[in-house]
C-alpha cells in the first residue's frame, strides 16, 4: 500500500517565506487531505500572516512520531490569523490507551493538536479540531487573541482531551464555538 506523501516540508518552506515578507501574506491549504507531522511556524515575521486551512490536515497516529509536545505549533508571531474552515485530524484513537498519568508516572506525554506559544494580535476562526491525542488547543504566554466559530470533537470515550487551556495570556477571547462527542 502506498504511503501518503508527507506535507510537512513543503508547509514549513511557504511559512519561511510568507513570515519574510514585508506586506501581508497568506499561506493557503487549498481543498484536499494532506499528511503533516509535527510543525513549528516560528516568528517573528515581517509582516501579518494569515494562514487559511481548506483541506483535511491528518496527524501521524503513531504518538512516537512526534518530536515535540505539539503537532501544530506557532510560536513568537505577531499579527497572525488562522482560519479556513478546515478541519485537523490528530488520529488520537491510538494514544488514548497510552494515556494512563493519572496512574503511571512514566507515561508519554501526548502532543496537543493546535498550539500557540507567545503568539500575539490574533485571530484563530473556522477551524476543526477532531480525535486530539492531548489537549485541541492550548494558548502560552498569548495577547489579544480570538477564537471564534472552533469545533472540537472526539468520541465520548476519548480521554482528557481538553478542548482548551489557557496559561499565561492575557486578553483572550472565545465566542461561537462547538465542543461535541461522538465524533
Amino acid at each position: 500500500m502506498e504511503q501518503p506523501i508527507d506535507n510537512s516540508q513543503a508547509f514549513l518552506k511557504v511559512w519561511k517565506e510568507a513570515c519574510e515578507w514585508k506586506g501581508r501574506a497568506r499561506v493557503l491549504i487549498p481543498p484536499g487531505s494532506y499528511k503533516v507531522n509535527s510543525v513549528r511556524f516560528e516568528g517573528p515575521c515581517k509582516g501579518w500572516v494569515g494562514v487559511v486551512i481548506g483541506g483535511f490536515l491528518k496527524a501521524p497516529a503513531d504518538p512516537s512520531m512526534f518530536s515535540t509536545d505539539s503537532w501544530i505549533n506557532f510560536r513568537y508571531v505577531d499579527l497572525l490569523t488562522v482560519g479556513g474552515g478546515g478541519t485537523l485530524d490528530a488520529q488520537g484513537q491510538v494514544a488514548w490507551g497510552l494515556n494512563d498519568c493519572s496512574k503511571n508516572s512514566n507515561c508519554p506525554r501526548l502532543p496537543t493538536t493546535l498550539r500557540f506559544d507567545f503568539v500575539t494580535n490574533a485571530r484563530i476562526h473556522h477551524v476543526r479540531s477532531m480525535n486530539s491525542k492531548n489537549n485541541h488547543i492550548v494558548l502560552f504566554g498569548c495577547e489579544n487573541v480570538n477564537t471564534s466559530h472552533i469545533r472540537i470533537s472526539a468520541p465520548a470515550d476519548s480521554p482528557n482531551t481538553d478542548w482548551i487551556k489557557i496559561r499565561s495570556s492575557h486578553r483572550i477571547g472565545i465566542s461561537r464555538s462547538t465542543i461535541g462527542t461522538g465524533g
